[in-house]
């Protein structure tokens, strides 16, 4: 399925307070398989926009030595996220209340070895994007990566489907839209991150992983 496809507010199903997502039973084992070996032995990994929580229980699942912080600005979205994971309650936290517009979210936050972020930025302002990154920095131990995964734009290499995807979502919200990993990639280094690794995945994401310098 192409990004084209994909509305930004999918129908999620639940269970009890569980939230379950369409795309994240797709996308989690794709996701897991490309980033496992990525992961530190014991990482602390601090997840942006955790959603339903389900992506934390099946990176968990796979790596029992790592351990995971989510965090929702969203009140229901927090509520799954703590559900999910009552069975994981060794390795994931409860989720914290954390929106990257605030520009103080990772004041009282460091030593973490991974911040991921999937299928955010190109739903929120680019001003989240940024200050992702700059508080993702501030957490982030030396040499930890910040790893996104999503759809992504690549100058005259864009595939016609994220073109498509870009102009229905910038039509939804004028904020919104699929991101240029050049532009990524630039603010990136003004704050210390350099581009480290790109692997292409299915539907036509990408998972972009950059290093703290």
């Amino acid at each position: 399925m192409s990004n084209e496809n994909i509305i930004h507010t999918e129908i999620r199903g639940n269970v009890s307070a569980r939230l379950i997502s369409p795309s994240v039973k797709k996308n989690k084992i794709p996701i897991g398989n490309a980033l496992i070996s990525f992961f530190p032995k014991g990482a602390n990994v601090f997840e942006v926009a955790s959603g339903t929580g389900e992506h934390a229980i099946h990176f968990c699942g796979l790596r029992p030595d790592i351990h995971w912080q989510p965090s929702d600005p969203d009140s229901e979205s927090r509520k799954s996220q703590d559900e999910w994971s009552r069975g994981f309650r060794e390795q994931i936290n409860l989720s914290y209340n954390i929106s990257t517009l605030e520009p103080n979210w990772a004041d009282v936050l460091r030593g973490y070895d991974i911040v991921f972020c999937a299928n955010m930025i190109h739903i929120a302002p680019w001003s989240a994007t940024v200050g992702l990154i700059e508080g993702s920095y501030s957490i982030l131990k030396r040499f930890g990566m910040l790893v996104l995964y999503g759809p992504f734009l690549d100058g005259k290499k864009s595939e016609n489907s994220n073109l498509r995807f870009d102009e229905k979502l910038k039509s939804k919200n004028s904020c919104w839209g699929v991101r240029e990993i050049n532009d990524i990639s630039n603010i990136s280094g003004v704050y210390g991150f350099e581009l480290f690794e790109t692997i292409n995945m299915p539907s036509n994401n990408k998972i972009l992983i950059f290093k703290k310098l």
